[in-house]
């Protein structure tokens, strides 16, 4: 009867130990978790802010770019009317 009581003492303190370990891991998967977790959320808002400000940049680009074709288009309307005022096709016929 003592060998049993005394083995299953030694099965009891085992598995208690096994417990401990479990729970110990399980705490360090939870911590790694949330760790990663507050990793994505930062690389995420990180994302976010670089999309605006690529945005706000290729808003600029493209600002310029229009104001740079309305002045092209303008010049050769200007170009054009000037060649009107001044005879135009008027000398070859």
């Amino acid at each position: 009867m003592s060998e049993q009581l005394e083995s299953l003492s030694k099965r009891v303190k085992t598995l208690e130990e096994w417990h401990v370990e479990v729970k110990v891991e399980h705490a360090i998967d939870v911590e790694n978790r949330k760790f990663l977790n507050q990793k994505f959320n930062q690389m995420s808002t990180n994302i976010h802010e670089l999309e605006v400000k690529f945005d706000t940049k290729f808003d600029k680009i493209y600002s310029a770019q229009s104001w740079l074709m309305k002045l092209i288009v303008g010049a050769i309307v200007v170009s054009f009317m000037a060649f009107v005022i001044e005879g135009g096709l008027s000398g070859l016929g």
